[in-house]
């Protein structure tokens, strides 16, 4: 079950996530992954907006396990605006993905408040390769920390399930 909160006080509002639906779920890598919701954001995303990551996967009798910032992925501090602008790059052209487009919703910064809603559209969720397969299937928490001009503005929690046919150490060798 996908799990999502934020925590919103008057001082601590950024965003709020009113509704999201993943189609399937657990999320099946590789494959195809149909999702729609809403949020809204109270303020503008600019170039002062910092996302502290903390990302960790459950693991069978050590339980929730930090995963570490690799290559800008896992435990990381993102600038939003940097790191969606070296994101959405086609053939060395910035280009919103075609569902995000059809929908409105900005992919690039700034990004203005407001209200945005993602109809159902379907993403293609990719094989991963080599040492990413070890992380193919499981289940994860992400906690991650909003910040405006240094201002904590949001925190928010979610929790969700990966599914691969192949998981594990075995799988970065080609056997399932």
């Amino acid at each position: 079950m996908l799990f999502f909160i934020s925590r919103l006080t008057d001082q601590l509002k950024s965003a709020i996530l009113t509704a999201a639906n993943l189609n399937p779920y657990p999320i099946i890598i590789p494959g195809k992954l149909t999702v729609n919701g809403q949020a809204h954001l109270f303020h503008n995303v600019t170039a002062n907006t910092q996302l502290h990551v903390q990302f960790k996967r459950h693991l069978p009798l050590l339980g929730y396990t930090t995963i570490p910032c690799v290559s800008n992925v896992g435990s990381c501090n993102y600038d939003v605006c940097n790191l969606l602008s070296q994101t959405f790059i086609v053939n060395g052209v910035k280009t919103c993905p075609a569902q995000l487009n059809a929908n409105n919703i900005p992919c690039t910064c700034p990004i203005m408040a407001g209200t945005y809603t993602l109809n159902p559209s379907v993403f293609d969720i990719p094989e991963l390769a080599g040492i990413w397969t070890v992380f193919a299937s499981g289940d994860y928490h992400v906690h991650a920390t909003v910040l405006e001009n240094g201002v904590q503005t949001g925190c928010y929690d979610v929790a969700f399930t990966l599914d691969h046919a192949c998981s594990g150490f075995s799988c970065i060798f080609g056997k399932k």
